[in-house]
Parts: structure tokens; C-alpha cells; sequence
């Protein structure tokens, strides 16, 4: 295969592997990242009962939500962050007053975790900015590598490349864990004086998600919807060239 083809074809997978994940956090984000499935996979159920109790925010009523409750709150904070941050601070829990029995809301979310999700939701706008960019490169190299008709190297040499990327990743993560790059991630991404870390007992946003373990499986499920769309883009368009 001649090294400019190669690098192209290179290039090109590097744009399709971005595009691919782009839309798998797109299929995500409108399923509310699978959050019912993993509520009961991650038993985060347990987890608030053994956390609301703790709340240091005075908001130990919270253990009187109900799944289906936890459930609409996560999808609001996922409607938020995709909307610029809008309706962050008004998103609030429900739970009956046990001695009147009548409905009280509750705000889910301090000033600091409603500044933190500002800055994911300003975060997000720019990755997908950025990815509507890569869109754009990726079907022009797409329409070119069709034009020129230029063929993919051999499936020994693409499997080769693959295996080494793989075990690239797996030996960073195993070597430093994901809890570690999570933490390093958002000390680079986010302002140094805005509040990223939230203690458990002091945030029912961490305790609804139980992160950093609810963010894990999200990352794995992306990458692993998005390594089926890349093969899919891959396959439909060296098929037939």
C-alpha cells in the first residue's frame, strides 16, 4: 500500500472513529444515557439509601424518593447540560411530608454543583462544536477516498494497529485506573477555582449518580456503540470502492 494512501486512510479512520463517537453520545444523550439500566446494574438505589441519611446539606428527606423519582431528576440534569446550563438551579425532588402528607420540592442542586454543570454544559457545547467540525472533515475525506478509489490496507496490518491501540488503553487505565484519569481530566478541563469534587455526603448530585462509577459503564457503553458505527462506516464505504 503506498504511504500516502495509508495515511489517508489513517486520517480518515481518526475522523470517523471522533464522528462515530459523537453519535453514539448523541443516541446517549437522548436516552438519558441508559440511567434506569444502570441504576439497577450499579445498585445505586442502595447506594442513596446508605448516602441521603448522611446529607450534610439538611436534604436527608431525600431517602423518600422513589426510583421513578431519581429516574426524572437525572434526565432534567441531562436536558439541562445539553441546553447551556438553563433550568439547573429550578430543578428540585418531590417527597410526601410524613405528618401532613402533602408534597414538598425540594432544590436538588447546591450553587457549587449548579456552577459544575454550567461548566460541563460549556464543555459539551464546544466538544460538539468541535465535532460538527470533524463531521464536515470526515465526509469530504469520505467522498474523496471514493473518488480516488482508495483501498484500506490489509485487514493484517488494520487488525496489527488496532491490537496496539487496544492494549495501548487497556494498560494506561489498569495502570492508573479510571478514578485517577477521571479526577487528573477534570483538574485539566475545568477552572481551578470552581468546586468538581463533591463528597457524597455532602451532594445528592454524586449520590444520585454514584459517580465515578455511573460515569465508567456510560464510557465504556459510548465507546463500544461507537466502535460499531466506526466498523459500519468502515465497512459501507471500502465495500465499495
Amino acid at each position: 500500500m503506498k504511504p500516502a494512501h495509508f495515511l489517508l486512510w489513517l486520517f480518515f479512520s481518526i475522523t470517523c472513529l471522533l464522528f462515530s463517537i459523537g453519535v453514539s453520545w448523541q443516541f446517549h444523550k437522548i436516552t438519558d444515557f441508559g440511567y434506569p439500566l444502570w441504576y439497577q446494574a450499579l445498585n445505586i438505589g442502595d447506594h442513596i439509601n446508605e448516602y441521603a441519611p448522611q446529607n450534610k446539606q439538611h436534604k436527608q428527606d431525600f431517602i423518600l424518593t422513589s426510583s421513578n423519582e431519581h429516574y426524572r431528576l437525572f434526565a432534567e440534569i441531562n436536558h439541562a447540560i445539553h441546553a447551556q446550563g438553563e433550568g439547573l438551579s429550578s430543578i428540585q425532588y418531590k417527597v410526601k411530608s410524613p405528618d401532613t402528607n402533602s408534597l414538598i420540592e425540594n432544590a436538588l442542586l447546591t450553587p457549587s454543583e449548579v456552577i459544575h454543570l454550567q461548566d460541563v454544559a460549556k464543555l459539551i457545547d464546544n466538544l460538539m462544536t468541535f465535532w460538527l467540525y470533524n463531521t464536515l472533515i470526515f465526509v469530504l475525506c469520505m467522498v474523496f477516498i471514493y473518488w480516488k478509489k482508495v483501498q484500506p490496507p490489509p485487514v493484517k496490518q488494520q487488525l496489527t494497529l488496532f491490537v496496539i491501540i487496544v492494549t495501548a488503553s487497556v494498560a494506561l487505565f489498569s495502570l492508573l485506573g479510571f478514578t485517577t484519569i477521571f479526577y487528573w481530566l477534570h483538574q485539566v478541563v475545568f477552572p481551578d477555582n470552581h468546586q468538581w469534587f463533591f463528597y457524597y455526603q455532602d451532594s445528592l448530585m454524586s449520590t444520585l449518580m454514584k459517580a465515578p462509577d455511573l460515569f465508567a459503564v456510560i464510557g465504556v457503553s459510548i465507546i463500544f456503540n461507537a466502535g460499531i458505527i466506526f466498523w459500519a462506516c468502515q465497512k459501507i464505504l471500502f465495500k465499495r470502492v
